[in-house]
């Protein structure tokens, strides 16, 4: 599949240094920064899962909660 895209001059650039880089050609670069912005992605929502699971479990134990809240009020000198 062909498509054209608008890139800025530093983008370009980047693009441009695509030997310098490692890479092949300039379709070896943008499928590698494809394929590492995917798996920034499935990180972040694997985070966001485990984030809702914890938000979950806390809500839903409340000797956590207990625990939590006496954590708040000890002071530490």
């Amino acid at each position: 599949m062909n498509r054209t895209i608008t890139l800025t001059n530093e983008q370009f650039q980047i693009l441009s240094d695509y030997k310098e880089l490692g890479f092949n050609n300039e379709s070896d670069l943008l499928n590698y920064a494809i394929s590492f912005l995917q798996k920034e992605k499935h990180k972040l929502n694997d985070l966001k899962m485990s984030a809702d699971l914890y938000s979950e479990i806390y809500k839903s134990d409340q000797d956590l909660q207990d625990l939590t809240s006496s954590s708040k009020q000890k002071k530490v000198y």
